[in-house]
């Protein structure tokens, strides 16, 4: 009897551990949270679903060490961190990141970095002076994230979870369907994002149509100065370098018609007060004017980010002869007046 019970309860646990053991392989080998170092043909092309945690997770379980850290929205995390070189640069930057989260995720980075970074970069949304997004945003804070990293069995909780079996299918997915017309758009194994070409219009209009909803009679300018100093007075021995992120002309001109621009100016002058000086994008320009640079209405390629880094990292070698381009508009305390007045002319034609 002892001996069948035995027998019994063996099955029993066999039964039980092989799923499990197949379970935590799959997701090992795809890592959709991004918690392992290996990369294969299969795992090269991950989805975004919570870029906050995944990337947490990168710099809570790896080997940390940057000259220069990368902060923005989802315009910013599509730049490729490899094109600020010589820095050794890591995109922190996050989709619906705002300037109020950029202090946390700094001392955060520094924290596992061992030392202050050199350098931090910061790209600019104009669409962040909407005080009512503030208001109304709904995410989880920086430390709720950084608690489930440090939790000891985490990683292999995760790894057990079928919720991360969903994920990892979609990783799957994504490579699989590689070879499709129209690939989806991913995140390769070292924290580059890669997508092929524009939207298709309906989804263009879906994204300009969300534009105007938040420019609309809601939008209230919210005074970011405060946060601006604040990093500032954190980070003292590093250098910033601050830009403002390209929108299509079409996306632009809904903030002129909807009676935004002496905020879009205030914005301006707000960054430059603080920061001393911004690499401007964010205006019609003979890059913003053409479609085919964006992926949506709010989004530039890749090849136009890996533009914007060249022309900033070009500018920053060569100080003393910074006069920006037409695309890269330099903007300081001593050119700001004349920059406003030459944007005013190109925007009130």
């Amino acid at each position: 009897m002892q001996t069948n019970a035995n027998a019994w309860l063996k099955r029993c646990m066999f039964m039980v551990s092989v799923p499990l053991l197949l379970i935590a392989v799959f997701n090992y080998w795809l890592d959709p949270l991004w918690l392992f170092d290996h990369s294969n043909r299969w795992n090269n092309r991950q989805s975004p679903f919570d870029l906050r945690l995944q990337k947490v997770n990168y710099i809570a379980g790896h080997p940390f060490d940057y000259e220069a850290l990368l902060l923005g929205s989802s315009r910013v995390a599509w730049i490729n961190q490899f094109d600020f070189r010589p820095m050794t640069t890591y995109n922190f930057a996050v989709y619906a990141m705002n300037p109020e989260d950029y202090n946390d995720y700094i001392e955060f980075a520094k924290r596992k970095n061992g030392k202050p970074f050199q350098t931090i970069l910061i790209g600019l949304d104009f669409d962040a002076t909407n005080a009512f997004m503030y208001e109304h945003q709904q995410k989880v804070p920086l430390s709720s994230y950084i608690r489930l990293t440090e939790h000891f069995p985490y990683k292999m909780e995760a790894l057990l979870s079928y919720a991360t079996v969903k994920y990892s299918l979609g990783v799957l997915w994504n490579t699989i369907t590689s070879g499709a017309s129209d690939p989806i758009p991913y995140f390769s194994r070292d924290n580059v994002f890669h997508v092929e070409k524009p939207q298709q219009p309906a989804a263009w209009n879906r994204v300009l149509d969300i534009s105007k909803q938040q420019s609309g009679g809601s939008y209230r300018y919210k005074d970011l100065t405060p946060v601006f100093q604040e990093i500032k007075k954190n980070n003292p021995d590093s250098r910033f370098i601050v830009f403002t992120t390209p929108v299509s002309q079409e996306m632009f001109r809904v903030l002129v018609t909807d009676g935004n621009y002496a905020d879009y100016e205030r914005w301006i002058s707000d960054i430059v007060d603080s920061f001393g000086e911004v690499h401007h994008f964010m205006y019609e320009s003979e890059v913003t004017r053409d479609r085919d640079n964006f992926y949506d209405a709010g989004h530039a390629l890749p090849r136009i980010d890996q533009r914007m880094a060249e022309e900033m990292m070009n500018e920053a070698a060569l100080p003393s002869t910074r006069k920006g381009s037409e695309f890269d508009r330099i903007i300081r305390r001593d050119n700001l007046e004349q920059q406003l007045m030459e944007l005013r002319s190109i925007h009130y034609k």
